[in-house]
């Protein structure tokens, strides 16, 4: 399966107010000298990458009751995989 990689161009604007729902914003720029970790644009990457080798395929099966749960593999991913970039 090959997965084409489109790109949309959003205001910024537009973009802020889509992310601050989503990431904790304060963490997307650290400061060069106190970053402890990598950032943001290193662990999409990394996710990336292990996603397209299919590291996080769950199977799950999905019907007409469950179709809005997660799988217990996917709630133990969620915070391990984007815990600190995840606003609570």
């Amino acid at each position: 399966m090959t997965m084409a990689r489109e790109h949309i161009h959003i205001d910024r604007a537009k973009l802020h107010n889509i992310a601050k729902n989503y990431l904790d914003l304060k963490r997307l720029r650290p400061d060069a000298e106190k970053a402890t970790r990598p950032s943001l644009l290193t662990d999409v990457e990394r996710f990336e990458k292990a996603s397209l080798a299919g590291e996080y395929y769950e199977s799950f099966g999905v019907n007409s009751q469950n179709y809005t749960q997660k799988s217990a593999g996917t709630s133990a991913w969620l915070p391990r995989t984007f815990g600190s970039w995840i606003a609570v």
